[in-house]
């Protein structure tokens, strides 16, 4: 059976409204019996790729400090300007 990275390969050029790609013909370039496949494929893809962006959501909230660049100038007021 193709793996994810196959199907992302064979999907790479065939975006936008003029370059699709039909189930049954995607399916014989993946060597895929029939389309039933290369929607077990697909759920599989979305599966490990909902993992990773779990994994990636779950190591962004630990909690570090901002980069110095970020901070605010010293000159930084929260008041308005007068408009004298």
């Amino acid at each position: 059976m193709a793996t994810a990275n196959q199907l992302h390969s064979a999907l790479a050029g065939h975006t936008g409204k003029g370059n699709g790609i039909s189930a049954k013909v995607l399916a014989a370039r993946l060597g895929l019996g029939d389309t039933r496949q290369l929607r077990k494929l697909v759920t599989q893809a979305i599966e490990e790729d909902g993992s990773r962006s779990a994994a990636r959501r779950a190591t962004a909230t630990t909690s570090r400090p901002p980069p110095k660049s970020w901070s605010r100038p010293s000159s930084f007021t929260t008041t308005a300007p007068s408009t004298n």
